[in-house]
Order: structure tokens, then C-alpha cells, then sequence
């Protein structure tokens, strides 16, 4: 496997090296630009400076006064006759010695000046601007040369220092972009590290990252998944096991049954009858159970949805009228209030998963109530149906509101053993409303018992559409 690091420094010195050489490029062509025009006007200035005075003074131009006084090292001067063929010079500065300026084109009658550079193996690179000018008696070609050794040194140095730059910021560079790329991939390592450490015997490990960049976002986005995980699989872990106790048990009784049928069966009636009894009610409970986790596995993958307008209040009497008889026959009562009852109640959703819901909420109600009643209430905030069911039974104890929406939750043992269940009810109820987008919630009533609370926004944006009725 590649290393990114080492494709990052790459990287990284590569683009340095890019950047210094057009930096490099740039700078040289700004110096040499600057240097050449610098060397252009004081040619083009001593040209027009010797023409004027070819002008107005043209007898000290003839007798090397004023060529004498514009010459220097950097800037020569030569006046050639123009009128014969051989371009004698007439006046040439000191500084050019036995060296003539080497001349171009033919001399233009009109006076515009013409500017040249070149390289010339008597005299060197040199720049070289000419005009011609009438002086008294003579038309000459005023010569100005400036030799540009000063210009390709000037050059040369810049050169050599942008190669020290460049052998300096080179290795630099590399070892810059190797500390860069470590300091860029640590949290990556880190994070690498800690995936590797992590099974399923071991998700607490967390990366705990304390940066406050994106790296440090990326850790604590993978410490929430983690902690997700971790809670997922702690509800998996209880569900597999409360699944096979739930399982065990009526196997366990069915087995029994059966071995007392192999063994009594033919001599004794009475053991037949009740054997065979209880192996049917126990094989009715081990297929419910297996429905309702059928179903509810069902749920949880969203499958087949629709939806349909009805009215919420039908459901709720529905559900109401199904435990009524169970109510009375306990001694309980049974309220339904509609908050305002000239509203409408009308909801787009699934009519029979809803009132299974709220079959599973009024039975739970019913059930675990002993004295007093249940309370359906139905109001409307917003764009919100809100049903809240109430009982004045045994309650929730402390901390227990956060579970029974679990899957085989059955709160405290000795209540599970007195009253009958799977477990399965509420959080099939969930996993419905949950499906239309709502929430049911669980609190401990005022007065004492429970208060559960279903909230449903009238428009869920999708709802599904069939499940196989179970009554749990």
C-alpha cells in the first residue's frame, strides 16, 4: 500500500519547487526588464542630448567638447560622416580606444532614431542608438553605445543567488512537507489506530479528540457512532437473551407435556386431555411471539408504505370499545375526551396500525390498573394530534420510563409473573408511530400510574401501508 504520506510530501516539495521556480522566473525577468530600460534611457537621453547640441551648438560637437563631456565608461559616443560610403568617424570617445561601434540598417534621412542590441565579438553585447543629424557642412550619424556588461553581471549574480535559494529551499522544503503531512495525518493514524482496537467485545474505546478542526469534528462524529453502536448492541445483546427465555419457556412447558403424553397418554384420560391442552395454548404463545418480532422486524425496514385520510377519534373509540369489557369487569372507568370536539381529528396515515397502538396502550392500561379508571384524551396544537392515555394503576418505578419501549421489556420480575406478556406491545406501538413520524412518550401520571403520550403530525410525509394484524 502507498503511503499518503509520502504522497502528500511529494507533493507538497514538488509544488514548493514549482512555486520557487516561477517566483525565480518572474523576479529574473522583472530584474532584466528593469535593467534594460534603465540602460535605454541613458542611451536614448545622451542621444537626444548630443542631438540637441548638434542643433545649437554645433562647432563644440565638431571639436569633441561636448562628446568628451557625455562619454563615460557606461556610454560611448561616435559621430561617423554619413556622406561617404566608408562611415568615417569624425569624433569617437576615449573609452572606445581602437573599438568602432558597429553599425546597422542603413542611415535614415528623417531623423528618427533607431535602437539596437546585440552581441559582437569586437565589442561585446552592447545597446546601441543612432540618429542622423545635419551639422554645417556635414550630414553625420550621431552613435551612442552603452556595453551591457554590467547588465548580463548584474544578471548573472541574480542567477547564482536564485540557485542558493533554490539548493537552500529545497531540502527545506522537503522536510517542511514531510512534518507538515505527519502533522496532518496524526489524527488520521490516531483514528485508524482506535478503529483497529474496536470490536464488538469492545466499543468503548473512543478517540476523545480534543482539536477543534476537522479533524477534531471527524473524532467526535466517530465517538457518537460509536456510542450508537455501542447502545445498539447492548439492545441486541438483551433482546437475543429476553428472546430466548421467551422462547425457552413455552418450549420447556411443550417438552414436558409431551414427555408426560409418551409416559401416561394411554392409561390415565385426564393427562391426556390436559397435556394436550396446554401444548396447544403454549404452541398458539410461541407463534404469537414469533409474529410480533416478525412484525416488528418489519417495521424496522420500512417496508410497503401508503396511507389513507380517516379520523383519529374512530380509531380511539375503536380501541376503547375492544377493552371496555375488560375494564368493567375489573370495576375500572373508561373516559374519552376530545378537547374540542367540533374540530377535526382528520390524519393521513395507516388506520390499523394506529389502532393497534392505541389497542396495546389501553390494554397495557387496563392491565396493570387494579382500582380507579383510564383517561383518553384528545387534543390538537398546530399542526399536531396529541392523545395522552392515563391510568391510576401501579405506575413505572423511578428510571423505568426510558425502557418499555424496549423490545421484551416487562419492567419489574414479580409484576411479569403476575401479568401476561411478551413485552412486545409498546415498542411495536413505537416502531408504528415512528412510521408516521410522530413520538409516544412515557411518564408517571400526577395522581399516580402512567401517562403515555402519542404526539402525530397530521401530514407524515410517508406511512406504511399493510402489516398482518397482531394483537399483543
Amino acid at each position: 500500500m502507498k503511503s499518503l504520506r509520502n504522497r502528500i510530501s511529494i507533493a507538497y516539495a514538488l509544488l514548493v519547487m514549482w512555486i520557487i521556480a516561477a517566483l525565480a522566473a518572474i523576479f529574473v525577468t522583472a530584474l532584466s526588464k528593469a535593467l534594460f530600460d534603465q540602460a535605454r534611457v541613458e542611451v536614448l537621453t545622451t542621444l537626444a542630448r548630443l542631438a540637441y547640441f548638434a542643433r545649437t551648438n554645433p562647432s563644440r560637437v565638431l571639436h569633441g567638447h561636448i562628446v568628451e563631456h557625455l562619454s563615460s565608461q557606461r556610454i560611448w559616443i561616435e559621430i561617423d560622416d554619413a556622406e561617404h560610403n566608408d562611415y568615417r568617424p569624425l569624433i569617437r570617445s576615449e573609452e572606445l580606444g581602437k573599438r568602432r561601434i558597429p553599425r546597422f540598417l542603413i542611415p535614415a534621412n528623417d531623423g528618427a532614431v533607431l535602437l539596437h542590441e546585440g552581441r559582437y565579438d569586437t565589442i561585446g553585447h552592447v545597446l546601441i542608438a543612432r540618429k542622423v543629424a545635419q551639422l554645417p557642412h556635414h550630414l553625420v550619424i550621431l552613435r551612442v553605445a552603452q556595453p551591457l556588461k554590467w547588465y548580463d553581471s548584474a544578471l548573472d549574480e541574480a542567477h547564482l543567488f536564485l540557485g542558493v535559494v533554490v539548493l537552500i529551499a529545497l531540502p527545506l522544503g522537503t522536510i517542511a512537507a514531510f512534518w507538515i503531512s505527519t502533522e496532518l495525518l496524526e489524527p488520521i493514524a490516531r483514528l485508524v489506530t482506535t478503529m483497529r482496537s474496536i470490536g464488538t467485545a469492545k466499543l468503548g474505546t473512543r478517540v476523545r479528540s480534543t482539536r477543534l478542526d476537522e479533524f477534531g469534528e471527524l473524532a467526535r462524529t466517530l465517538d457518537a457512532m460509536l456510542d450508537r453502536l455501542e447502545e445498539s448492541f447492548e439492545r441486541e445483546r438483551r433482546f437475543i437473551a429476553d428472546a430466548s427465555h421467551e422462547l425457552k419457556t413455552p418450549l420447556t412447558v411443550i417438552q414436558a407435556n409431551a414427555e408426560m403424553l409418551r409416559r401416561w397418554a394411554q392409561s390415565d384420560e385426564a393427562i391426556r386431555t390436559e397435556s394436550i391442552a396446554i401444548i396447544i395454548k403454549e404452541s398458539e404463545n410461541l407463534t404469537r411471539l414469533i409474529d410480533a418480532l416478525l412484525t416488528l422486524a418489519q417495521c424496522e425496514s420500512n417496508a410497503g408504505l401508503g396511507g389513507e385520510i380517516f379520523d383519529l377519534r374512530t380509531v380511539i373509540v375503536e380501541s376503547i370499545d375492544l377493552v371496555r369489557s375488560t375494564a368493567e369487569s375489573k370495576g375500572l372507568s373508561l373516559r374519552f375526551i376530545d378537547a374540542e370536539p367540533d374540530a377535526s381529528a382528520t390524519l393521513f396515515g395507516n388506520a390499523m396500525l394506529l389502532r393497534r397502538v392505541f389497542d396495546n396502550v389501553l390494554d397495557n392500561a387496563v392491565k396493570f390498573t387494579s382500582v380507579g379508571g383510564v383517561t383518553v384524551e384528545l387534543q390538537r396544537r398546530g399542526r399536531e394530534l396529541i392523545v395522552t392515555t392515563t391510568d391510576t394503576g401501579i405506575g413505572l418505578p423511578a428510571g423505568e420510563t426510558q425502557h418499555i419501549f424496549e423490545r421484551l421489556y416487562r419492567g419489574d420480575a414479580s409484576r411479569s409473573r403476575r401479568i401476561a406478556g411478551f413485552g412486545l406491545g409498546l415498542s411495536l406501538a413505537r416502531s408504528f408511530i415512528e412510521l408516521h413520524h410522530g413520538r409516544i412518550d412515557a411518564r408517571p401520571a400526577l395522581l399516580g400510574g402512567t401517562t403515555i403520550e402519542v404526539r402525530l403530525p397530521r401530514e407524515p410525509r410517508r406511512v406504511v401501508d399493510r402489516l398482518e394484524p397482531i394483537i399483543l
